[in-house]
């Protein structure tokens, strides 16, 4: 059991660090409106990557906004079908 717990650990730590060392992608500062219309949008046509870019950037910005239950679920959602499951059971755990 402490063996999987360190291998959960490892492979959180490794997503962690090859998310930093990739280019960055901005998302405008426009209204938390719009950017959850952008990300429903993508979830919708499958771009779970970007969708995931623009979710987290809204919950980073407005952690405690009035959508921030349903961000979570959907960024649970997200990492999920891209089959980022310790990110998703991060979220989940939050």
């Amino acid at each position: 059991m402490t063996r999987m717990k360190y291998l959960v650990a490892a492979a959180t730590l490794s997503l962690f660090l090859a998310g930093c060392s990739g280019s960055k992608e901005e998302v405008p500062d426009n209204p938390p409106k719009e950017i959850y219309a952008t990300a429903q949008q993508k979830l919708q046509d499958g771009n779970w990557k970007q969708a995931i870019t623009q979710l987290e950037a809204l919950d980073n910005r407005y952690p405690f906004g009035p959508s921030s239950q349903q961000v979570q679920f959907d960024l649970i959602n997200a990492y999920y079908k891209t089959a980022d499951f310790p990110l998703a059971q991060d979220a989940i755990d939050r």
